[in-house]
């Protein structure tokens, strides 16, 4: 915990500097007024000259309007380095889902890690703010503690009695409270996952007759987390409640013990209004540590939900420096180059397995996805993963990728160990098509983009050879027409052939198709072969391609056929028509 809050002070030391500069002032702003007010009654009370009294008055007035504008500036810094902050987290977290995933060694659902960038960071975060708020209003209690003790000790003494019950009852109840807050955000949780898996299976649940239940579902839900809601804002503002009362508390033991004081001359009505005044902030502390206490307890069950999410990955680099941009203009992103020793000339694949996690009784066990494979991609070839349903081909080819950690096995680009596939395998050198493409509620032209850098003549080209532009004649602002959310607005096949432009457009050295046939017509279908033959014998790109479509392994160069994830042949059309009964089976389908 301390290394991790250290290393985000260090991402805006200055900042927070500053920040903390203005709190201490903004929290000490109290004890000039307490004496300012004591100077003003006590002037009263014993009549002193009225120009002491009115420049009292004065110094009181220019009081009131620094304090606010105190708190003003300090809201605005603090405003400035706490989205910093949590904008580095999230950074990086992000960064983490976009290279990493795939080898955590707990997949989540995408809802999962929106609930982590979401609700985790914040909590995580936290827990600086409230470090440095006890700084200022830890100086403010022993000034003013000081100043109380110097006027009258027993006063004092008494009057922190109903404080200190504050801060056990704080501590005693706080323990409970992250408890609370854990419980509220797994409610929030569920509820955001079941509105996702409704937006996203909302044909499913129509065809079924399945609304009342999805809704009874939601419903339930719901009831549980405005019930985990309620509990954990009904204990905040008990504990406030008592806090609260607490000064009232002291103000009447600081009125009961003062009246004698008061009637010996010890103890002035300036006395008692500056007490009054300082009882007012000095709660805060007390306050302020039982938020400490538990705050750290609810950063901690964050930090250890983030640090169990990225796992293996350690959760310093959660924490790593680097720019937010958060103010200015965003930089100009470059397209990546390809060097020479990005040229690919020979994939190897060696010894490749993963398992699948599954459940089994009370625990998880881990059951084979791929056992064992190996095989080798040439430069400027087209080869064909195919098998029967459930043999793994996608399987391999997003373990390939990086998308999935392998358990056993290496892959060499150019005959060297590729050490982190899911940072590698990408762009220049490689491009990948899903088998079920994410489109963005933006234009089609950005959709074929996302993010890459090309002019208008390599768009329509990407646009041609993924069969679009008769499609794009069709629609009312062509390549600028809005696709609506997960690309509501065009057929299946219109968003598969968006996702292969989008490999196209980027020039790869491999591209990796899984289920080229995907929701493509045989005509569609066959122009795009056409374009990958094309491409593939200017003797610049690769094909890896994922298919079980007879008219994609008659155009191989090599199939690789899968069952129950191992290899059972791997050759030339030709060749594994002779000798593979699964090849021949596909192969003899077209008949």
């Amino acid at each position: 915990m301390r290394t991790l809050v250290w290393k985000l002070i260090r991402h805006a030391p200055a900042t927070l500097a500053i920040t903390l500069f203005v709190w201490i002032a903004l929290s000490c702003l109290p004890i000039v007024t307490g004496i300012v007010q004591q100077g003003i009654f006590d002037g009263l009370q014993f009549k002193s000259e009225i120009q002491h009294v009115v420049l009292l008055f004065v110094a009181l007035a220019a009081l009131r309007v620094l304090q606010p504008a105190t708190a003003v500036l300090w809201i605005w810094l603090h405003h400035t380095v706490e989205p910093h902050m949590e904008a580095l987290v999230r950074t990086n977290l992000v960064q983490w889902v976009m290279d990493e995933s795939g080898r955590s060694k707990n997949q989540q659902t995408p809802i999962a890690l929106l609930g982590h960038v979401r609700d985790d960071v914040p909590l995580f975060v936290d827990i600086v703010n409230e470090w440095y708020r006890i700084v200022g209003e830890g100086v403010f209690v022993v000034v003013a503690f000081a100043i109380m003790l110097a006027i009258d000790a027993t006063v004092t003494i008494v009057t922190f009695v109903p404080l200190a019950a504050v801060v056990v009852f704080t501590h005693w109840k706080r323990a409970r409270l992250p408890d609370l807050v854990g419980r509220a955000r797994d409610a929030t949780v569920a509820v955001t996952k079941t509105i996702g898996d409704l937006f996203a299976g909302v044909t499913t649940v129509k065809v079924f007759d399945a609304e009342e239940d999805a809704l009874r579902r939601l419903t339930t839900l719901n009831a549980h987390r405005g019930e985990a809601e309620v509990r954990s804002r009904s204990s905040v503002a008990w504990i406030e409640a008592i806090s609260e009362a607490s000064i009232y508390g002291g103000k009447g033991l600081v009125l009961l013990i003062g009246a004698g004081a008061m009637l010996d001359g010890r103890f002035s009505v300036g006395d008692f209004i500056l007490f009054s005044t300082y009882l007012d902030w000095m709660l805060d502390l007390p306050r302020r540590l039982g938020r400490l206490l538990s705050q750290r307890k609810v950063s901690e069950k964050a930090i250890a939900r983030l640090k169990e999410t990225i796992d293996p990955e350690p959760i310093t680099s959660l924490v790593r420096d680097r720019p937010t941009h958060l103010t200015g203009p965003l930089p100009v992103i470059a397209n990546p180059r390809l060097v020479d020793e990005d040229r690919l000339e020979l994939l190897e694949v060696r010894n490749l397995s993963f398992r699948h996690q599954a459940t089994a009784g009370d625990g998880l066990v881990r059951v084979p996805g791929i056992t064992d494979v190996s095989f080798t991609v040439a430069r400027g070839s087209l080869t064909v993963i195919t098998g029967p349903v459930g043999a793994g081909k996608s399987t391999l080819l997003e373990v390939v990728l990086g998308l999935r950690q392998a358990a056993e096995g290496d892959i060499y680009w150019n005959g060297i160990k590729v050490a982190a596939p899911s940072r590698f395998m990408t762009p220049p050198r490689v491009a990948y098509r899903p088998q079920t493409p994410a489109l963005f509620s933006e234009s089609l032209r950005d959709n074929v983009l996302l993010g890459w850098t090309a002019d208008d003549a390599a768009v329509h080209e990407a646009l041609r050879s993924a069969s679009l532009l008769p499609d794009i004649a069709q629609l009312e602002n062509g390549v600028e027409t809005l696709v609506g959310p997960r690309g509501a607005r065009l057929s299946g096949g219109q968003v598969q052939r968006v996702s292969v432009a989008r490999m196209f457009i980027r020039n790869c050295q491999l591209n990796a198709i899984d289920d080229l046939s995907n929701a493509l017509d045989h005509e569609t279908e066959a122009e795009i072969l056409r374009t990958i033959g094309g491409r593939q014998r200017s003797g610049d790109e690769t094909f890896l391609i994922v298919s079980h479509r007879p008219q994609v392994l008659e155009r191989a160069d090599q199939i690789v056929a899968l069952e129950e994830g191992r290899i059972v042949g791997c050759g030339t059309p030709a060749e594994l028509r002779e000798s593979c009964s699964i090849v021949r089976a596909i192969m003899e389908d077209v008949r």
